[in-house]
């Protein structure tokens, strides 16, 4: 929510990029979690939650270039 939020401080012309690239990752995870869910433990799902939330919110805040900012709105839409 809080990259769909900031959509057009990442790319004023392109926001629709912005929400394509915050939907995909999220929906993928969704749609396959339960053919791999159980084959994962949960603490490596949890590490993997959070590290991509850490870096997701890093390279959407400092990324200098547009592509490394759109990155990390795919990360944090990863762990969603």
């Amino acid at each position: 929510v809080i990259m769909i939020a900031s959509a057009k401080s990442i790319d004023a012309g392109g926001v629709a990029v912005v929400y394509l690239v915050a939907i995909g990752p999220g929906l993928a995870v969704k749609a396959s979690a339960p053919y791999w869910f159980d084959l994962v433990r949960y603490e490596k799902r949890l590490l993997v939650a959070a590290l991509s939330m850490v870096g997701g919110f890093l390279l959407a805040g400092l990324g200098a270039r547009r592509p490394l900012q759109l990155l990390g709105v795919a990360l944090t839409s990863f762990q969603s």
